[in-house]
């Protein structure tokens, strides 16, 4: 297996799309396609995290201050009480009125995960993962 030209040392997998020099993964930027070399000679720099990433980050946050201030709200009007599926079965718990209702929408979103599922599954039929 080639060695990498910029450091010497690691296994080249990547060829640069701009000087065509094998690279090691190291020394090879996926977004833009270049080596470390090509990068900073064209003054861009090798990001650090990945914008799919940084969305998902910034998710997960939107849903945790979501999850708070929906645990801070049920405290004060005296309710508690949520919903777990542990696909596909829900388990709803709930301590004051509207407890049946919760059930009743976790079931229905349930039933239309496993349809999306199967759907899902069988589209993807002579497709090899």
């Amino acid at each position: 297996m080639a060695v990498c030209e910029v450091c010497g040392s690691l296994p080249a997998k990547y060829v640069c799309q701009r000087c065509g020099s094998r690279v090691c993964r190291l020394d090879y930027d996926p977004a833009s396609g270049l080596c470390s070399r090509c990068l900073s000679s064209t003054g861009l720099s090798r990001q650090a995290i990945p914008a799919g990433v940084k969305l998902m980050l910034l998710g997960f946050l939107l849903m945790f201050t979501g999850f708070i201030l929906m645990f801070m709200g049920a405290l004060e009007a005296g309710a508690a009480g949520g919903a777990v599926v542990i696909f596909p079965i829900p388990l709803v718990f709930y301590s004051g009125e509207g407890g049946a209702i919760l059930a009743l929408i976790a079931l229905v979103i349930a039933f239309i995960m496993v349809v999306f599922t199967l759907v899902w599954w069988r589209s993807l039929e002579g497709v090899k993962l």
